[in-house]
């Protein structure tokens, strides 16, 4: 049987601007996340420039945080202005590892995720307690 999760679950959204550094793809990345400040600041949160691979990802990113009610805005305007850029947007219900994977939406061609990182992280915490 599916199981069925409510939409009420979603506290909010993060959008992941992926892209390679030191790349023609990072200077558009890079310009994005300047619009990004201008048009979507009344929207959104824009998150810090990240050079190297964090958490499961296996590229460069930088990640814009927004509220449901601004997914109407800030995901059409990604959407339109993303280029060949690749960015995941997903919920935030709580289930992060869910989030990334079965919940998560893409603009762009998917990149890989190390999604083994959220068990990894789990059990690094678990040690620490």
């Amino acid at each position: 049987m599916l199981d069925i999760v409510p939409i009420t679950k979603i506290r909010g959204y993060y959008a992941h601007v992926c892209f390679e550094p030191e790349s023609v793809e990072a200077l558009k990345a890079r310009q994005l996340m300047e619009q990004a400040e201008k048009h979507l600041a009344r929207h959104a949160d824009i998150g810090r420039w990240h050079c190297k691979p964090v958490g499961p990802h296996t590229t460069g990113s930088f990640q814009i945080r927004f509220s449901t009610a601004d997914f109407n805005v800030v995901v059409p305007w990604l959407a339109l202005n993303a280029g060949y850029l690749s960015i995941l947007i997903q919920p935030e219900t709580g289930d992060i590892a869910a989030d990334f994977s079965d919940h998560a939406m893409w603009i762009g061609k998917p990149v890989e995720l190390r999604l083994e990182f959220f068990e990894e992280e789990a059990m690094r915490r678990a040690q620490v307690a």
